[in-house]
């Protein structure tokens, strides 16, 4: 039975994040499908079935920039979304070639980042996930706790949405999602290339937001200003914890609790 409320108190989640970061996220909410659906004026090119629609947004989050919120904003507002769940990869395997940082720091900023908004949230799926992890798991890890009375729309950028045929079980991508492919003025999937994607495609324009996570850490690391780029509640985090000082990520010096291995993009 899928919950009906938020919930309060400590958690099987909360075993993930056994720190003073940890309690802070306590009482995060993994997956809650009571948020009532908004209004479906501005939805994009969808059936309105009544069915609610989740949005999904993964990612390394290292860290979450402005890039990120926006694209959630617009999938919210013209999906008619009734909430997006933002999933931290727990350990990125595909980024090691540099430097990750510590999945409790990482969930900390994705938290400080959404956490004026009600209709985004923190999830864990990705970061409780034992063993390899990749974008088909997920998924089938946020069906298993929302059952099937709802619909997912997993959102990525074009780019990644162009690569999903050579990505883990991608066969098995279709029955458990639509994918939103995030494009901006100028980049866009034609017929042909939909037509080539095993899953389901809705593509949605943003307005440009001209940042990315190297960007920013590239831009602390020479002494430039994170103001526009990331949410200041972020920049306030990152530079009380001495984050990116050379322009790479920070691990954290106690135990981490990176226990899920994900990739968005060339997933293998």
């Amino acid at each position: 039975m899928m919950p009906t409320e938020r919930h309060k108190g400590p958690s099987p989640h909360d075993a993930a994040l056994p720190n003073a970061l940890g309690e802070r996220l306590r009482g995060t909410v993994l997956c809650d499908a009571a948020v009532p659906a908004p209004s479906s004026a501005n939805r994009v090119g969808l059936a309105d079935t009544g069915v609610e629609r989740i949005g999904v947004l993964g990612g390394t989050f290292d860290p979450i920039h402005n890039g990120h919120l926006a694209a959630a904003n617009e999938a919210l507002r013209r999906l008619g979304l009734a909430k997006v769940l933002f999933a931290p990869a727990g350990n990125p395997w595909q980024k090691s070639n540099r430097r990750v940082s510590d999945v409790k720091l990482r969930c900390e900023m994705v938290r400080l980042a959404i956490e004026s908004n009600p209709a985004f949230e923190l999830s864990f799926v990705d970061v409780e996930h034992a063993g390899n992890s990749y974008t088909v798991d997920m998924l089938r890890g946020l069906r298993g706790c929302l059952g099937k009375a709802v619909e997912l729309y997993f959102i990525a950028g074009v780019d990644a949405i162009r690569g999903i045929p050579s990505w883990h079980n991608a066969a098995g991508l279709a029955e458990l999602a639509t994918f939103v492919a995030v494009t901006r003025p100028g980049s866009y999937l034609d017929g042909p290339a939909i037509d080539a994607l095993p899953v389901a495609v809705v593509c949605l324009e943003i307005p440009g937001v001209d940042v990315s996570s190297t960007q920013c850490r590239e831009r602390l690391a020479a002494g430039l200003s994170l103001k526009g780029l990331v949410p200041q509640g972020v920049i306030d985090f990152i530079l009380e914890h001495g984050l990116y000082r050379d322009g790479r990520a920070e691990p954290l010096a106690r135990d981490s609790a990176n226990t899920g291995q994900v990739t968005r993009q060339g997933e293998k």
